[in-house]
């Protein structure tokens, strides 16, 4: 196939055709022999500036574009894995936020102790559940605000005045 493709880039009558069209400038990519090992050669054909159709001159250039090929070849290769591993990230985020949900969605309907924060007309209330209040050691007849300053007594004497602040600015 790439014998084919060559041969008809460089058949005669088909560069006098492509000349004679008005093309300036032709090129072709392909691998060539060389020491007993293929490497990508770039052919670079190019009008002269004396061509006429009784004197037809092209310049002839073949250049070693291997190494380069190659690097860009591996690039692209290296893009390709690296845009495959992002949508496998992706969709195991996608993946892991729909089983956050679904487990919270779970949790919330049996009542196994969670617990959150609402705001309600700018004001801040904790609801916990009957769990959540047994492995915290609340008693059901505690209040919401309560529950909070109970909270706040459980934390080191020095980090309570950061958490009061953070109390306050919710």
């Amino acid at each position: 196939d790439d014998v084919k493709r060559y041969k008809e880039f460089t058949n005669v009558e088909n560069l006098r055709r492509e000349f004679a069209d008005g093309k300036e400038y032709l090129e072709y990519v392909y691998r060539r022999k060389v020491n007993e090992e293929f490497r990508w050669v770039k052919m670079h054909l190019v009008r002269s500036n004396e061509y006429t159709d009784e004197n037809q001159i092209i310049v002839l250039h073949v250049q070693d574009i291997d190494d380069v090929f190659r690097k860009a070849e591996e690039a692209q290769m290296h893009q390709t894995m690296y845009e495959k591993e992002q949508r496998r990230a992706n969709k195991a985020v996608k993946g892991l936020e729909q089983y956050k949900n679904e487990i919270e969605d779970t949790l919330m309907i049996s009542g196994m102790g969670i617990w959150r924060i609402e705001y309600y007309d700018d004001k801040t209330c904790l609801y916990t559940d009957k769990a959540y209040d047994l492995i915290m050691g609340f008693s059901s007849s505690l209040l919401p605000e309560e529950k909070v300053e109970v909270l706040v007594e459980r934390v080191v004497e020095e980090d309570r005045g950061m958490l009061n602040q953070y109390i306050k600015d919710i």
